[in-house]
C-alpha cells in the first residue's frame, strides 16, 4: 500500500515554499467553491516549472439539457460560490500568467435521464411517458449521441 504525505494548508501558503517546484497542479471540482479565484489561481501557478501544467475541471454551467434547470439546486450559491462554463474558462488567460491549452466540456452522461428532465420541464406528456415504456436496447442506443450535447463538466487545461 503506497502512502500519500497530505499537508493541510492554503495553496497561497504552498506556493511560498513550494515555487515553481511541480510538472502539473491539479483540482477537480474546487474552483466552483472558491471565493478568491484571483488569490487561488496565481498561487497554483506560481507553484508550477515553467512549461508547467495546470489543469482542473469544474461543472459545466450551461449543459444542454441544464438549461431547462434554472435552479438545479447543485450549483447555485451558497454550495457554489462561482459558476463556470467553457468561454468563461477559455478568457482566463487575459487576466493570470499562463497560456490555454485546451478547454473541453465532456460528453453528456446519463442522457436518457437528461431527455426525461428535458421531455418534463417542456411539458411533452406523452413523449415522457413513452420514454417510460422504452426498452433498455433503445436506451442504451441513445448513448451514442451523447458527445453532441455538452456535459455537465468542464476540463481546462493551461500552461505556466
Amino acid at each position: 500500500m503506497k502512502r500519500f504525505n497530505i499537508i493541510n494548508e492554503l495553496i497561497e501558503g504552498h506556493a511560498i515554499k513550494h515555487e515553481n517546484t511541480y510538472d502539473v497542479v491539479c483540482f477537480f471540482q474546487v474552483l466552483e467553491h472558491i471565493t478568491d479565484i484571483k488569490s487561488f489561481l496565481d498561487a497554483s501557478i506560481k507553484c508550477l516549472k515553467p512549461g508547467g501544467k495546470l489543469i482542473f475541471a469544474v461543472p459545466n454551467n450551461n449543459p444542454y439539457f441544464y438549461r431547462y434547470l434554472k435552479m438545479y439546486t447543485s450549483n447555485l450559491p451558497p454550495h457554489h460560490a462561482g459558476l463556470w462554463d467553457k468561454k468563461s474558462i477559455s478568457i482566463l488567460p487575459k487576466f493570470f500568467n499562463f497560456k490555454l491549452v485546451e478547454v473541453k466540456t465532456e460528453p453528456l452522461f446519463g442522457i436518457f435521464y437528461q431527455i426525461q428532465v428535458w421531455a418534463e420541464y417542456k411539458k411533452y406528456n406523452l413523449l415522457t411517458k413513452i420514454l417510460s415504456c422504452t426498452p433498455k436496447i433503445f436506451i442504451k442506443a441513445l448513448g451514442k449521441f451523447a458527445s453532441l450535447f455538452s456535459g455537465v463538466n468542464v476540463i481546462g487545461v493551461f500552461e505556466k
